[in-house]
């Protein structure tokens, strides 16, 4: 900051009243024009006042009087400096204040000098000369006046000097420094610095824009002037636009434009008006600038240049309109402004119901009790996005008007935070609509009718955003176009070596679910795309199937190896509304709890991350695996798995050549019109014929999903995607194979022992003993191996640990045998392997007689075996006779208790 010299000078004059409030022109009381020196200088018995303005008569002005012709000569800066706490109690300013403050005082003085300062009993004063007077004629003047009031307030808040910007008025008057003030016997006499008849010169002449630009905000707050507060303001649901009450109008506006009064518009936020009180002007005519109407705030302000109207405030123009009338014009200000008023108050309750009747429904969705938003990723899939603290007050802020009333006029405020979170955790939207997801292309409903028509669906609940642009001619298709459709499909996957026909139609159900997962309320299966080799396009393959049904690209995940994460990533996909979901290249076996759930139930339920809160929402996606020579881990993964085998000789799979579709990504991406209008025809097809049943084999829990997809497919003449018999499913069942292991290694053991029932110490000392001998099967090998990667190392040779696992396999069929008791030896349990061909007693050989004359079983179900069998004769060597603890129809059932069946020491079974 530079400095000129020190301008020596003629003190300019200044107006002296006895105080401020004596009448102002044109209704004067005398007032002394004395130069400023004399006026800081002099002791007055009476509170005395000075205006930092040579007046042109000896009169205090005011802003009217410039009208009147009069004007005055701007000569001095007076910046009024408070302790602002101190005010705030109504007491005098305190010691370390002013301590502060003659530090700051100093400094500035350091870099401007010549300024005169002096304390006053709320703070202190500091004055400067103009370098050159400024004649204030006109608002014009006022506000350039004003303009550089505050851009020095400005210079003086950069040494931490904040000098009070309200002064900024041309007509104000300054308390001298040696005034009597009222109900005082002495004249003020706190202390002064510099000399009061030679003032320095305020040598800023010019400033920073930056700082031009700060104080033109800071003066436009002058122009919001009060207006009276409306009683009959109501929160309405509006429209959805909004673009800033600066752009909008205000109550007096539509009031003025209801009568005609509304003139041409002078500058923005500015119309010439009829004066509703024109009848008593002397002079001019309507719409001669003289009367006009800010529009610059929620209510309008009026100001009339004539004599008669110098007088009137705001709420005289508001009583010329009837309550009617205002209610109609603020009527049309909701209809124009978009936005609802709601007046924030103690009163929570009320302003809850308020915000709550003003929430559009046209943006804001409710989403498993949640508020939501749609919004659209980087890979151009739109999702529901839960509404943060931070999101819901900036869209309240968008619709609602909140304002509070003070000193009869509107503030408007920020949305209150507990509103914010009321509104959150309120549970009840009435205003607003349920939405399950945003889709991009059309899906079925529930009655067979397409959804195409885009917006938000009341029947479905979906919102449809299409990304694909899709004739009508799929509503009722031939037989040409249903060929045409298919071999479109068809021809997209030619390059993929698939195993079979079922895994070929496999796609097409993963395709087509798209487009009913949201017409069935039943759960769908995996879809796990399997490979014999790394590179043959399983990931591709999958990713198209996707592409095409939703319309957009879905990125690919990683399958977490814990539970816990697993449910994390299915509580967000089911918060997103999320329609497909791709975990890519699983690694080791698959099949774990929280699949199981996802493939049998469409309900979820799951405590929030960071949060003690319930989650509870629809799983409405559709779940693709990709792995290479799938291994489940639990026959009821296998159950609920649609397995899509690829299968390659190619030693690089990745590098055939050959290929009649090189880009498939690129292919598809460029007819995925084509592609969505051939799957819709595939299943309107079907639809169109009456939705005929196929009378294909039943598949467990996905009946439903069934009904949508394979009928279909079958119907178009293609094979079956759902084989009871999959080898994939089969083979691949890594439980299946250690329970066989388990009846296997029990088997052997009755058979060496020759007994048809063991304990588990006699099984466990069996294996010792052979293991001892050199000559334990392979079998009791495998047995023992699959204890230890069950239970654990010790678990070998623990009983409890053994016992435990048969509780847990019990009954479980596998290839027609399974473990089962076979009840108490001196309060030892007995197991044994029972068979739905026989007793399976001595390695799994038949003998004796079966339920209903079947030859050495109990029926084909493991639940219809003997489960707890009795002991005639506890001797060694005696027979043994088991029966069913319920015998159906008096019928006995023979366990004898060698391989070939032969009794015990020459004893004859009854």
């Amino acid at each position: 900051m530079t400095s000129l010299p020190k301008k020596n000078g003629s003190q300019p004059s200044v107006l002296v009243v006895a105080h401020n409030r004596i009448p102002a022109h044109p209704k004067p009381s005398h007032a002394d024009i004395v130069a400023l020196g004399v006026g800081l200088r002099a002791v007055y018995a009476t509170d005395a006042h000075f205006s930092p303005y040579e007046p042109s008569v000896p009169y205090r002005l005011k802003t009217e009087s410039l009208r009147q012709g009069e004007h005055a000569t701007m000569s001095a800066l007076v910046f009024d400096l408070d302790d602002a706490k101190s005010k705030r109690a109504k007491q005098a300013a305190s010691m370390l204040w002013r301590t502060e403050t003659s530090t700051k005082v100093g400094q500035v003085l350091s870099v401007l000098p010549g300024g005169f300062f002096y304390w006053t009993r709320g703070g202190a004063r500091l004055i400067y000369r103009l370098h050159q007077p400024l004649v204030v004629r006109s608002e014009s003047d006022a506000r350039e006046w004003q303009m550089l009031y505050i851009c020095a307030c400005l210079v003086l808040r950069e040494h931490h000097l904040k000098a009070d910007m309200a002064c900024k008025d041309w007509a104000r008057l300054f308390r001298l420094p040696h005034a009597t003030r009222a109900g005082s016997a002495q004249p003020e006499s706190l202390g002064t610095h510099g000399d009061p008849e030679d003032i320095g010169v305020w040598t800023l002449t010019t400033f920073p824009s930056a700082l031009k630009a700060e104080a033109e905000t800071l003066l436009a707050k002058k122009y919001r002037k009060k207006a009276p507060r409306i009683t009959t303001v109501k929160a309405r649901r509006t429209s959805d636009t909004h673009s800033g009450y600066r752009d909008e109008h205000s109550v007096l506006y539509f009031a003025f434009q209801s009568r005609g009064w509304l003139g041409a518009r002078v500058e923005p936020s500015k119309y010439n008006v009829v004066c509703p009180f024109r009848d008593g002007h002397s002079t001019g005519v309507d719409q001669d600038n003289s009367t006009v109407l800010f529009d610059d705030n929620l209510h309008g302000t009026v100001f009339c240049s004539h004599t008669s109207c110098s007088m009137r405030q705001q709420p005289d123009f508001f009583g010329v309109f009837s309550d009617d009338e205002l209610d109609r014009a603020l009527d049309a200000k909701h209809k124009a402004s978009g936005r609802a008023l709601v007046q924030v108050g103690p009163d929570e309750y009320r302003v809850l119901e308020e915000v709550l009747s003003a929430l559009p429904s046209s943006r804001i969705y409710i989403h498993n009790r949640e508020l939501v938003l749609p919004a659209v990723g980087h890979s151009g899939s739109a999702s529901l996005r839960p509404l943060s603290e931070a999101r819901t007050r900036v869209e309240l802020s968008r619709r609602i008007y909140f304002y509070t009333v003070r000193d009869e006029a509107h503030q408007e405020v920020a949305p209150p935070v507990p509103i914010v979170r009321a509104i959150q955790t309120h549970g009840e939207w009435p205003g607003l609509d349920d939405i399950r997801a945003v889709v991009e292309v059309p899906v079925l409903r529930q009655d067979g009718s397409l959804l195409s028509v885009p917006g938000y669906d009341e029947t479905t609940k979906l919102l449809l955003l299409p990304s694909v642009n899709v004739n009508d001619n799929f509503a009722d298709p031939s037989l040409e176009e249903l060929c045409a459709a298919k071999k479109l499909l068809l021809d997209i996957i030619q390059d993929f070596p698939f195993s079979s026909e079922q895994a070929k139609s496999g796609f097409l159900a993963h395709l087509l679910t798209f487009f009913v997962q949201y017409a069935i309320t039943g759960p769908m299966p995996l879809f796990v795309y399997d490979a014999n080799a790394p590179g043959v396009g399983k990931t591709l393959l999958a990713k198209m199937a996707m592409r095409m049904g939703t319309g957009v690209d879905v990125a690919p995940q990683k399958l977490a190896s814990r539970v816990e994460e697993q449910r994390k990533v299915i509580t967000s996909l089911t918060r997103d509304g999320s329609r497909a979901v791709l975990f890519d290249n699983v690694v080791g076996s698959l099949g774990s709890s929280v699949l199981d759930i996802v493939a049998t139930t469409r309900l979820w339920k799951d405590r929030l991350l960071g949060a003690n809160t319930t989650y509870e929402g629809t799983i409405d996606f559709v779940t693709a695996v990709t792995v290479n020579n799938v291994v489940l881990r639990a026959r009821d993964t296998a159950r609920r798995v649609l397995p899509i085998r690829l299968e390659t000789l190619d030693e690089h799979p990745e590098q055939r050549a050959g290929l009649r579709i090189r880009n498939l990504s690129g292919y598809v991406r460029a007819r995925l019109d084509a592609l969505v209008w051939a799957a819709l025809c595939l299943h309107r097809r079907w639809v169109v014929a009456g939705m005929p049943d196929m009378s294909l084999p039943p598949w467990g829990s996905f009946e439903e999903w069934s009904h949508f997809v394979r009928n279909p497919i079958v119907f178009a003449g293609l094979a079956d995607p759902y084989d009871p018999n999959a080898a994939v499913v089969a083979q691949a069942d890594e439980e299946t194979e250690q329970v066989t292991a388990l009846v296997e290694g029990l088997s052997e053991a009755l058979r060496l022992e020759h007994k048809p029932r063991i304990t588990v110490h006699d099984l466990l000392r069996l294996i010792d003993r052979r293991r001892a001998m050199g000559s334990l099967p392979a079998v009791l090998a495998a047995f023992e191996a699959v204890v230890i990667q069950q239970r654990g190392p010790a678990a070998a040779r623990s009983t409890g640990a053994v016992g435990n696992l048969f509780k847990k396999y019990r009954t479980r069929p596998v290839g027609g045998r399974w473990i089962d008791t076979a009840g108490l030896v001196s309060g030892t349990m007995t197991w044994t392997v029972a068979s739905s061909g026989g007793s399976g007693g001595g390695g799994g050989s038949g003998c004796g007689r079966g339920q209903s004359g079947s030859p050495g079983g109990v029926g084909g179900h493991p639940h219809g075996a003997p489960s707890i069998p009795s002991q005639k004769d506890g001797a060694t060597g005696g027979t043994i006779l088991l029966r069913h603890p319920q015998p159906k129809l008096g019928q006995t059932m023979d366990w004898s208790g060698g391989a070939d069946c032969r009794p015990h020491h020459g004893e004859e079974v009854p």
